[in-house]
C-alpha cells in the first residue's frame, strides 16, 4: 500500500506541475492530494513537499487553517481570465465556452470564499514596519504623539 501512496504522490506531484503551467489544469488539489499520499508513504518526500519554497506555505495553510493566501486566489483568477481570453481567441463553440464560464465560476466562488490564513510574524512586522516608514514618511515619527493621542491620554 505505501508503494501505491507514493507512486500516486509522485503523480499528483507531476500533475501540480503541469497544472502551473497549462492554463486548465489545476495546481493546488494536486499538490495538497500530494502532500497525503507523501504523508503516508515517505516522511522524507513529505517533508521535503513541507519545505518547499513555493508549495510548502500552500500546504501548510491549507492543513492548519483550511485557508488559501490572498496571493494564490489572484494566481488562480488571473489563469481562469486568460484560459477565457485564449479560448474567446482560438473561437471555442459558444456552448464550451458557455461550460468554461460556469465551471470556472464556480471554481473561482469556492475560493474566493475560503479564509485567508492569519499573518505570521514576519508578515505582521513587515506591515508593521511599512506602517511606521509611512508615518515618518508624512513628517511624524513612530514614537511621536499626535494631538489626539494627547487629548485621549489626558481625559
Amino acid at each position: 500500500m505505501r508503494a501505491l501512496y507514493l507512486i500516486g504522490g509522485w503523480l499528483c506531484l507531476g500533475l501540480g506541475f503541469l497544472g502551473a503551467l497549462l492554463p486548465l489544469l489545476p495546481t493546488t488539489p494536486f499538490v495538497l492530494l500530494a502532500a497525503y499520499c507523501f504523508a503516508r508513504s515517505s516522511p522524507t518526500w513529505h517533508r521535503w513537499l513541507l519545505t518547499h519554497r513555493l508549495f510548502g506555505p500552500l500546504i501548510l495553510d491549507w492543513q492548519t487553517h483550511r485557508a488559501l493566501r490572498r496571493g494564490a486566489k489572484w494566481s488562480a483568477s488571473g489563469a481562469c481570465g486568460l484560459v477565457l481570453a485564449l479560448s474567446l481567441l482560438i473561437g471555442v463553440p459558444a456552448i464550451v465556452l458557455g461550460a468554461q464560464v460556469l465551471a470556472l465560476s464556480l471554481v473561482l466562488i469556492f475560493l474566493w470564499r475560503l479564509p485567508e490564513p492569519p499573518m505570521t510574524r514576519r508578515e505582521l512586522a513587515q506591515v508593521l514596519s511599512e506602517t511606521d516608514a509611512a508615518s515618518v514618511d508624512e513628517g511624524e515619527s513612530p514614537a511621536q504623539e499626535t494631538r489626539g493621542d494627547a487629548e485621549n491620554r489626558d481625559a
